[in-house]
């Protein structure tokens, strides 16, 4: 390494790039690209090698950092016109989150129609999250950004009992009880009133009810008695705006 060109450690490389070292050392086991130098035991970076690469990853979703609740979903979109036929199953959307505490978790984008890609993801740790993705069919554009997950009253997802392995559970410790009702093909339909669904909603509350389990979820089986005459949403062949008539009544 050129004495002459600035040198700095991990602590001062992690601090130029807004991130904690814990995170830096993650993206470094992850990316290849990262210029670190590792002299004996520590790594060093060149201050210009590091403007450079950082200079090449500003490209971001969103430029702000949101605050996200935890258990929470955070969302960005990706503004990109596809560069095949059929999106939702020739190219893939590859992203990769990384905590501060250093813990990674690797994911997918979503083709949302209309030139417009989507990233959800639930965050479980508190704390600053940065992430990146990139395209199957475009590995050399990048996306970066970054997030802050802030606690909330999201208890957090159901599971197994954390002490009783019988019984369900929130991965917060939480005990939780399931009352479920099943529900018929209505219940997604277009054409089932609002106030309507609002109505048994509200009282499926009031019996003490925390899970509901829907029939025909997508199937839109046109038979008496069993979905005949509902216009739910379709599964095939795959229409966002489809989708969406299910994300609409399911927020």
């Amino acid at each position: 390494m050129d004495k002459k060109e600035e040198v700095i450690g991990i602590a001062e490389a992690a601090g130029f790039l807004h991130m904690k070292p814990a995170v830096l050392r993650k993206w470094m086991q992850l990316r290849e690209d990262i210029p670190a130098h590792r002299i004996g035991r520590r790594w060093r970076f060149k201050r210009s090698e590091l403007e450079e690469w950082a200079s090449r990853i500003k490209k971001r979703c969103a430029p702000d950092i949101r605050a996200v609740e935890q258990y929470g979903i955070f969302e960005c979109t990706i503004h990109r016109k596809p560069e095949t036929p059929y999106p939702y199953g020739e190219t893939e959307l590859f992203v990769t989150f990384v905590s501060e505490h250093g813990s990674s978790v690797a994911f997918w984008g979503f083709y949302d129609g209309d030139a417009i890609w989507k990233i959800r993801f639930m965050p479980t740790e508190l704390g600053m999250w940065h992430y990146c993705a990139h395209f199957s069919d475009d590995t050399e554009t990048e996306f970066y950004g970054a997030f802050h997950c802030v606690p909330g009253e999201i208890p957090g997802m159901i599971g197994t009992d954390c002490q009783n392995p019988m019984w369900f559970g929130y991965s917060s410790g939480e005990h939780f009880f399931m009352r479920s009702f099943h529900v018929g093909d209505c219940f997604f339909a277009d054409n089932w009133p609002d106030s309507s669904r609002t109505a048994f909603l509200d009282w499926a509350e009031q019996q003490g009810y925390n899970t509901l389990s829907i029939a025909s979820f997508f199937i839109n089986r046109q038979t008496y008695r069993r979905g005949m005459g509902w216009n739910t949403p379709s599964l095939w062949p795959i229409d966002p705006k489809e989708y969406r008539k299910a994300e609409k009544i399911l927020d």
